[in-house]
């Protein structure tokens, strides 16, 4: 499998919110790495109905990778998910670790002993995903369960809770995905 469309992606999010692991955890509130992990955190905040937060982290080289977005839009998602294959294979993402995090003040006023269900589509290298579980402990959140649709490279520096599928997919919201203009649609009648 190497695409998932967005009724994928909401079958596997109900299918793990009844998953016994997050019975057992009975998280209070999801929070979300912005930007990918939205139909996620979207979803299981519905099925699970708990309150919704997001998180934004930011690397060096997004900046970049912002540049060839539309021209990514024109090439056929194997192309794309070619490139990422690649891209998984560089050490880049190891390298260049450091991440600004921000978050929505309201949900720093959370008590610290909630229950976070922290979301994202993947975790390639596991830098943001570890930088973002210390930046909640360092602010006193301890409860943290993490979950993602995907796992990618063998040796992440952070690993989920829970990870779905253990390989590269390509996803709607991914630039030159066959769902990619749906999906816009799909934010906007959504949010």
């Amino acid at each position: 499998m190497k695409y998932l469309t967005i009724n994928e992606i909401l079958a596997i999010c109900k299918d793990v919110s009844a998953s016994d692991r997050i019975r057992s955890f009975d998280p209070e509130v999801i929070l979300y790495i912005k930007e990918a992990g939205w139909l996620i955190g979207t979803t299981l905040s519905q099925v699970l109905n708990l309150p919704l937060y997001g998180i934004k982290t930011s690397r060096i080289g997004n900046n970049t990778k912002q540049r060839f977005e539309n021209f990514f839009g024109y090439l056929p998602w194997q192309f794309s998910h070619l490139l990422r294959v690649i891209e998984m294979k560089l050490p880049i993402h190891k390298t260049l670790s450091k991440r600004d995090i921000i978050i929505d003040r309201n949900f720093l006023q959370l008590k610290f002993d909630t229950r976070i269900l922290l979301v994202d589509d993947a975790i390639d290298s596991g830098v943001s995903f570890s930088s973002v579980v210390s930046f909640l402990r360092g602010k006193g959140y301890k409860n943290i369960l993490s979950f993602v649709i995907t796992t990618t490279s063998d040796k992440p520096i952070y690993s989920a809770d829970i990870s779905y599928l253990k390989e590269i997919i390509t996803f709607p919201w991914s630039i030159g995905s066959p769902e990619y203009k749906k999906y816009k649609e799909y934010i906007k009648n959504n949010v």
